[in-house]
């Protein structure tokens, strides 16, 4: 508990390391900048390409005049919620 370290076996897929330009880099930790990588560019894509993603913009930019376009400003905020809490606990566990 605490600062404790907790070990957890790793797939044997995920064990060893590969050679990344003359660096060795662990498979595990390659991994998980990949995944890193996916789920920024998916973010970029669904703030960038959808009705979502222009209105949430403009909600945190300027509420005041998102709100006189029409868009419901609380519930654009509201459904940002899930993404900003569940995504840093899902990459924590």
């Amino acid at each position: 508990m605490g600062s404790s370290r907790v070990f957890i076996q790793l797939p044997s897929v995920l064990e060893g390391q590969l050679d990344v330009f003359g660096v060795g880099v662990g498979r595990y930790r390659l991994m998980i900048v990949v995944i890193c990588g996916l789920l920024t560019a998916l973010l970029q894509l669904v703030l960038a390409r959808t009705r979502f993603g222009s209105r949430l913009r403009a909600a945190v930019d300027d509420p005041r005049a998102a709100s006189g376009l029409g868009i419901n400003v609380p519930q654009c905020l509201l459904l940002r919620l899930p993404s900003d809490a569940g995504l840093p606990g899902w990459v924590a566990r």
